[in-house]
């Protein structure tokens, strides 16, 4: 739902101009840095708000909070119900057994992510990491409670990112930025020198040149997300 309410924003926005609100920057959570370990386990994240998470490639994830980092959420499978799972808040001192193994990988993802400086990487030797033109964002308490990476993917052309919160992120690879929110229909937008403008959606309106690039490529990919297609335009995709 939050895919296709993005793809909406960002249909309606390639048809408008960007008019700019105030310079305060993003409100809400997104992405700073990445972990690809899907060769064996799966995506770690940071988010701005100083928590971390993984997405197991066996599609559960987990989440620790951003407060203390001794308490983590657990999410199981998402079954054919369509239905959310159930989530379960345990400490990193005391949880069931058979999570041991996914608690030990967070652990070991969060050093890694934590120690990231922004170093390309080689894509050859896993894991792969990446970051957000506004990877030291200050960690700060969030109003938006625990937000956690609910589904990513691999373009030839950006990594792409859907979290909770109703935002989708977009990190090209020539380190510009978008970010849509499907609830504020406000574009957020990061150039090549890492300037953040916030743009409103209006009425008979239109981008320029390179932002309205970014946004239609935006539209495609989360046409294929909401078709559940494997186009030419995925590398890779995670749910």
């Amino acid at each position: 739902r939050d895919c296709k309410m993005a793809a909406g924003a960002a249909c309606k926005a390639g048809k408008m101009l960007a008019t700019s609100i105030d310079h305060g920057g993003w409100n809400h959570v997104w992405v700073t840095r990445w972990c690809d370990y899907t060769s064996k386990y799966g995506m770690g994240y940071a988010l701005s708000d100083g928590s971390f998470g993984v997405c197991f490639n066996d599609q559960t994830k987990i989440a620790m909070h951003p407060n203390d980092h001794r308490t983590f959420d657990y999410m199981p499978r998402r079954s054919s119900s369509r239905e959310e799972p159930l989530t379960a808040t345990h400490s990193m001192d005391s949880y069931p057994v058979e999570l041991r193994k996914k608690v030990l990988l967070l652990s070991h993802f969060k050093t890694y992510l934590a120690r990231y400086d922004g170093t390309p990487s080689s894509k050859d030797a896993p894991p792969s990491m990446g970051h957000s033109p506004h990877m030291h964002a200050e960690s700060r308490h969030s109003k938006e409670g625990l937000v956690v990476v609910k589904r990513w993917l691999s373009t030839a052309h950006a990594m792409v990112f859907r979290l909770s919160n109703r935002t989708v992120q977009f990190v090209f690879n020539d380190h510009t930025e978008l970010l849509l929110s499907s609830g504020l229909k406000v574009v957020c937008y990061s150039n090549k020198i890492r300037k953040r403008k916030l743009f409103k959606i209006g009425p008979d309106q239109t981008f320029d040149a390179g932002l309205e690039k970014r946004i239609r490529y935006a539209k495609d990919v989360l046409s294929h997300m909401l078709g559940g297609e494997n186009g030419r335009l995925l590398k890779s995709r995670q749910s």
